[in-house]
């Protein structure tokens, strides 16, 4: 089984994803999964188009140049914690993104030329079927042949392409949805916080925002996730689980139970002491925005926006559904 745990923008998802992270029957792909959805990605290799031979060459330079930088890495890292104990290495070792595992990038890179000529092809269904495969050998990569569930971050964007174009589906089957939202003034704050409104690419995610300021920006950007947030809702009825940021943290024991039940984790068994949550670390996300002179600031300033933004969370809410598990 496939996790897509979707978020957005700074909404805490992956929050949810380091309490999955640890089970024994999960494997968590640490970092946005945006391999398969930025350009040049995996996701324009399963599309027909002209462009293919040309994507498929700067993958493979993608993923050399990550191969390249993971071993750079896994050096730095010895050497920096060459005293460190076994248990402590595997904490730090386990807040590493994918982009720096070797295993991973050396499938991923043996994989594409391993499969050149199909990959080539303007055959879709072949093309699927090859990257199902490659999403099946995943877990590997992160030396859990073991797991039984594959969690992925943000593996697609929320917008118009991704819901029109289904490939994904077939690509991460069988999958379930988890999705996150989050009350606005907090997610406003660490988008300031992580300079992230000062993105502007890629055009799939950000649009032509970039002469917006950033409220408005932000508004825009959420508006289009949030129309599509709601399409998939309805179209994987049944197969999505939607709650805020705000109820994994101040209600987790009720939210574990349902999050527990709807992935499928039926174990006791959890991973060793290295690997936990820590929700008092998360506790402290929750009302950041109001603490913060200049969100506080930009919030009197803007309130219309934020009015915006409220009635969307509040409509979120109303798709929460939490107690269908």
């Amino acid at each position: 089984m496939n996790i897509l745990c979707l978020g957005g923008w700074c909404t805490g998802n992956s929050a949810v994803l380091d309490y999955l992270d640890t089970w024994q029957e999960v494997c968590y792909v640490k970092g946005d999964f945006d391999i398969f959805r930025l350009d040049p990605a995996i996701y324009q290799l399963i599309k027909s188009n002209n462009r293919k031979k040309i994507t498929i060459f700067r993958i493979i330079g993608l993923i050399a140049n990550k191969i390249n930088l993971s071993f750079r890495y896994s050096a730095s890292f010895y050497v920096k914690y060459i005293f460190n104990s076994n248990e402590e290495k595997n904490y730090l070792r386990r807040a590493v993104d994918y982009d720096y595992s070797i295993r991973f990038n050396l499938i991923t890179l043996l994989f594409l030329l391993t499969n050149l000529l199909i990959l080539k092809k303007n055959d879709n269904k072949e093309n699927i079927l090859h990257w199902q495969k490659w999403v099946m050998k995943i877990k590997n990569g992160f030396g859990m042949k073991h797991a039984t569930i594959t969690a992925f971050c943000n593996p697609i964007y929320m917008t118009d392409n991704f819901h029109i174009n289904n490939e994904w589906k077939q690509v991460f089957f069988p999958y379930k949805l988890i999705i996150i939202y989050r009350k606005p003034i907090d997610q406003f704050h660490d988008i300031l916080k992580t300079k992230a409104h000062l993105n502007f690419k890629p055009k799939e995610f950000y649009g032509e925002t970039e002469k917006l300021d950033p409220i408005d920006r932000y508004l825009a950007v959420n508006k289009k996730i949030h129309e599509n947030r709601k399409l998939l809702i309805k179209e994987n009825c049944g197969n999505t689980l939607v709650f805020s940021f705000e109820e994994f943290i101040n209600n987790y024991d009720f939210v574990r139970e349902k999050l527990n039940k709807f992935v499928g984790i039926e174990s006791l068994h959890k991973k060793n002491k290295s690997v936990y949550f820590n929700i008092e670390a998360s506790k402290k996300n929750i009302g950041i925005g109001n603490r913060s002179a200049e969100v506080s600031s930009l919030y009197n300033e803007k309130k219309d926006v934020f009015d915006q933004m409220e009635l969307m969370y509040e409509e979120m809410q109303l798709l929460s559904n939490l107690n269908e598990f």
